[in-house]
């Protein structure tokens, strides 16, 4: 029967500034764009990455060795001056794990949308200074803002404010 015990944690071998697989690759994509951050943690695709990188991990390390959770397990009688986790890990490239998990198009998507929100944006503020300026007609037509209130159907402040927003707009 073979006795296993605990060779250390992610934080002694694989990296020291974070406690975690996940932290580490976080890190990794830590300079990327915002949406495109959002875009591959949304999409799952940050799982599939952290799966694929403790996977690639497992299979360099000796038999016997694998990383578990954020640990690293192996024989109680391995000789530990020939086993180098740290070198291990580092001939891993999580560069290019991340780059094959990348969500083509993620940012462009994510452009995309926010180029259309702009867009409805302009378009509701078009709307809304021309319901100013309807209002303001129908005032000019009334001869007042208390005259215009019952028909348009809303209350003095409302008006005065519709009418300076139209008078803004022009």
């Amino acid at each position: 029967m073979t006795v296993t015990t605990s060779y250390g944690t992610w934080n002694n071998h694989g990296d020291r500034w974070n406690t975690t697989v996940e932290a580490t690759i976080a890190d990794a994509i830590n300079g990327g764009d915002a949406e495109w951050r959002e875009a591959m943690e949304s999409t799952g695709a940050l799982d599939l990455i952290a799966e694929t990188y403790r996977q690639a991990i497992n299979d360099a390390l000796p038999d016997g060795v694998s990383l578990s959770g954020n640990d690293f397990y192996g024989p109680y009688d391995a000789d530990d001056a020939e086993l180098n986790i740290a070198e291990i890990i580092e001939g891993v490239d999580l560069n290019a794990i991340i780059e094959r998990h990348d969500i083509p198009g993620a940012l462009e998507a994510a452009e995309a949308a926010a180029d259309e929100a702009e867009k409805f944006a302009r378009i509701a503020e078009s709307a809304a200074v021309r319901r100013a300026e309807t209002v303001l007609a129908v005032v000019q037509a009334c001869g007042s803002q208390v005259a215009a209130a019952p028909l348009l159907g809303i209350g003095q402040p409302t008006i005065s404010r519709l009418i300076k927003k139209a008078r803004d707009g022009r």
